[in-house]
């Protein structure tokens, strides 16, 4: 997109030029003004997309959506009806909104990290482990604790009642996670 300022700069060389006749001083000044103003309805549809997209976040958010009151989620192989909108707290979960069949994720704490030991290397020991392990993050780089986000809720009760893990002869503890109140 060609600034107003810049198109300012453009007429002002294309009117002083010697190389343009009247003619082509005209035809070049008016392909500028017709790119300008593609650009400009480019822009202003583009702002109509964001504020439809916008709307439609909203009333997902505020729940509006009916269609979307419960949601039919596969747990293996039972199907569990949940309300899409449970506090972690309560049943261990990550996801508030669980919509469109979204399983899941069950959050535990992980404790007495080794400094020395990367977060790709305590997922890997996880998996082995547990099972599937989603995700290992730390909230603060190079802290002795992190959090271990599972999907599938047996892998995430193996983990919590086993407690204690070592990785390289270095121990660590695994908790259910709490919400902070």
């Amino acid at each position: 997109m060609i600034s107003p300022m810049i198109n300012e700069l453009y007429i002002a060389n294309i009117i002083n030029s010697k190389e343009y006749n009247n003619e082509e001083k005209i035809k070049s000044i008016l392909q500028l003004f017709v790119v300008s103003l593609e650009n400009k309805q480019q822009m202003i549809n583009d702002q109509a997309n964001l504020i439809t997209s916008q709307q439609k976040l909203i009333e997902i958010i505020q729940g509006n959506n009916e269609n979307k009151k419960k949601t039919i989620i596969d747990n293996e192989n039972d199907n569990v009806v949940i309300n899409p909108i449970k506090s972690f707290k309560s049943n261990g979960t990550v996801n508030e909104n669980n919509y469109n069949g979204i399983k899941p994720l069950y959050k535990v704490f992980i404790g007495q990290l080794p400094q020395n030991i990367p977060i790709i290397q305590v997922k890997n020991h996880l998996n082995e482990i547990f099972g599937h392990v989603d995700s290992v993050y730390q909230l603060v780089p190079d802290s002795n604790y992190a959090f271990a986000l599972f999907s599938n809720y047996d892998s995430y009760q193996k983990a919590i009642s086993r407690g204690n893990v070592k990785i390289q002869d270095k121990s660590f503890y695994i908790h259910n996670a709490h919400d902070r109140e």
